[in-house]
């Protein structure tokens, strides 16, 4: 065979072994399936708004977690998040507009719900809301015909506290896609995170169908998962997979002690403290400022502060409120080396309040809260539960009785929340304003403003408030309410500390 025949026998063979691997190619392009398309951060918000309206917010002994209403009014979520939940709760949120043209969240109670069943192993519970739920029009979700394939997108719409997220980043935080979808399994790890709230929620895809509810369960390298509809239909259909009526009342028993989303107090700040009256102390090694309180409101009430004193406050619109006279507190903070800086001038004021940050704690006695709380709810109807004074005088008439339990410390942002975010409030370091001096025209007396008007802190700034607010919700008073899935029950005794923001260092006057 010639040399030139050869090469040209070689070219060819070349050209059909070059053609069979691009119809290979060509070949498994087609077989393999798609990867969906990623959603916009536009898509996302419509999605988790879909998932949103059929979700509920469930309130427990453990704290809060999501919920998925299904037709027929019964509720799927988490069995883990069920774990000694004791009572529980339903909320369901709507959107509505404010005089200020402001979209806010109301929270609507729906009543009790009660455990219908439980799945034996997989991450699965169904509820029943024994409340007005007529009350709230669900949308129940389509639920999608078959399970994800591995790659597929997904979308975790846990309520978190809230209806929705403003930062589209947040929203699109959540959009994820399932990493493992073999058959059968309880769980589908998925890479959407899955917050401790948000366990319970819907689970959408890109059409917004319904896949399952998300769960925290899974490996630990995975930050979310899905449980698939077909568990909650195990349980719902009466099959072999549910846990009898006594090991679900077991499961769902309150544990003694602080629920996991407490912090116990590791103590009062050390050192030598100084008496400012009225239950009110200085310490000057850690630059704290001490008072004794007591819970105001612990209903979904509009706030304006976070605290305020007992003597002339304004009691209804403060979470706590304090014997304490802020003249003394104002003193203690200036000696303790605290610089006041001003910066609100008027209420509502749009500019960044001044002066050096501080950070505002609360800390209760877990039993007195649980045997108050108790009593509350035996009071029925609920209208005819009374205030916190009327609470105090039950503890003083020994109607309340509790033994000194563990001491649980939170900051005090926690216990407002945020109704145009939908959550609790963001943690913050609040701003030593310093408040201000007045004057009486008529007789010619100065006085200071914060005594005079009953307020301390103040969640929408007050210009006569000691600390303010700095986050942008201070400028409107009807960005702020209760955050009642946090806060004690009415008429708890507590201890409200102010700590510096950054490191206790020791400071010379």
């Amino acid at each position: 065979m010639s040399g030139q025949s050869v090469s040209a026998e070689r070219v060819i063979l070349e050209r059909i072994c070059a053609l069979g691997l691009a119809t290979a190619c060509l070949c498994a392009a087609r077989t393999a399936p798609a990867e969906e398309t990623r959603p916009s951060s536009r898509q996302l918000v419509d999605l988790v708004r879909r998932g949103r309206r059929g979700g509920v917010l469930l309130k427990t002994a453990t704290g809060v977690c999501s919920g998925v209403v299904l037709d027929g009014g019964v509720v799927a979520v988490s069995k883990d998040r069920l774990l000694g939940a004791g009572r529980i709760t339903a909320f369901a949120f709507r959107l509505r507009k404010t005089d200020h043209d402001r979209e806010v969240v109301d929270r609507v109670e729906l009543g009790r719900a009660e455990v219908v069943r439980i799945h034996r192993s997989a991450d699965a519970a169904l509820l029943g809301l024994s409340g007005d739920s007529d009350a709230v029009e669900f949308d129940p979700l389509p639920i999608s015909p078959n399970l994800p394939s591995a790659g597929s997108v997904v979308v975790a719409c846990g309520v978190q506290g809230a209806v929705r997220f403003e930062d589209a980043l947040d929203l699109d935080a959540r959009g994820g896609k399932v990493l493992d979808a073999t058959a059968g399994v309880e769980v589908m790890p998925i890479s959407a995170p899955v917050h401790l709230n948000s366990a319970g929620g819907a689970v959408l895809d890109a059409e917004g169908r319904l896949l399952g509810v998300a769960s925290c369960r899974g490996p630990d390298d995975v930050p979310g998962g899905v449980v698939p509809m077909a568990r909650f239909e195990e349980i719902l259909s009466g099959q072999g997979h549910a846990l009898s009526p006594a090991d679900a009342a077991e499961h769902v028993a309150p544990r003694p002690g602080p629920p996991p989303h407490l912090t116990l107090s590791p103590g009062g700040p050390e050192g030598k403290r100084v008496k400012l009256g009225n239950g009110a102390f200085a310490v000057k090694e850690s630059r704290a400022v001490i008072a004794s309180g007591v819970v105001v409101l612990d209903q979904h009430d509009p706030l304006e502060y976070a605290w305020c004193p007992i003597k002339n406050g304004k009691l209804h619109e403060t979470v706590v409120a304090s014997e304490a006279d802020p003249t003394r507190l104002n003193f203690a903070l200036v000696m303790l080396g605290y610089e006041a800086g001003g910066g609100v001038n008027t209420l509502g004021d749009a500019g960044v309040p001044l002066g050096e940050r501080v950070r505002l704690y609360i800390e209760w006695d877990w039993n007195e809260s649980e045997a108050i709380r108790e009593y509350l709810e035996g009071v029925l109807p609920a209208w005819k539960r009374p205030a916190y004074k009327g609470v105090l005088e039950k503890v003083r008439d020994g109607t309340i009785k509790w033994n000194p339990g563990p001491k649980v410390r939170a900051r005090l942002e926690d216990m407002v929340f945020d109704r145009v975010l939908g959550r609790q409030m963001q943690r913050t370091e609040w701003a030593y304003t310093g408040g201000r001096f007045g004057l009486d025209e008529e007789t010619g007396r100065r006085y200071y403003e914060a005594t005079e008007n009953g307020v301390f802190a103040a969640v929408y700034r007050d210009p006569s408030a000691v600390i303010n607010n700095p986050l942008k919700g201070g400028e409107d008073d009807t960005y702020y309410c209760v955050n009642d899935t946090m806060v004690p029950p009415r008429g708890t005794s507590c201890t409200l500390i102010v700590l510096p923001a950054g490191p206790q260092v020791r400071r010379e006057k």
